[in-house]
C-alpha cells in the first residue's frame, strides 16, 4: 500500500519523495486518519485536575508536578 509521492513544500519549494503516507508511527492516530479525521489538539483548556485528585491540588501545575515527583520515585 505503501507507494512514493512527490510532495512539493511550500516554505522552500523542494520537492521531497516520501515512501509512505502514513504521518505518523502512532497506530491510534493512524487509525483515525485512515478515517479521514482529523487529529484533536490538547488546548489549555483541555489541562485541568482529574476529579479524583481535585481536593489534592489546587492548580493543574501542582498536579503536574507531583505525578512527576511520583513517576520519578521521590
Amino acid at each position: 500500500m505503501s507507494e512514493t509521492v512527490s510532495v512539493d513544500t511550500a516554505k522552500n519549494g523542494i520537492l521531497c519523495h516520501h515512501t509512505c503516507m502514513n504521518k505518523t508511527q502512532n497506530p491510534y492516530a493512524q487509525q483515525i486518519l485512515a478515517k479521514g479525521r482529523d487529529l484533536p489538539t490538547a488546548t489549555k483548556s483541555d489541562r485541568k485536575v482529574p476529579a479524583r485528585f481535585a481536593d489534592r491540588f489546587a492548580t493543574y501545575e501542582e498536579y503536574q508536578e507531583a505525578m512527576a515527583d511520583f513517576l520519578n520515585g521521590m
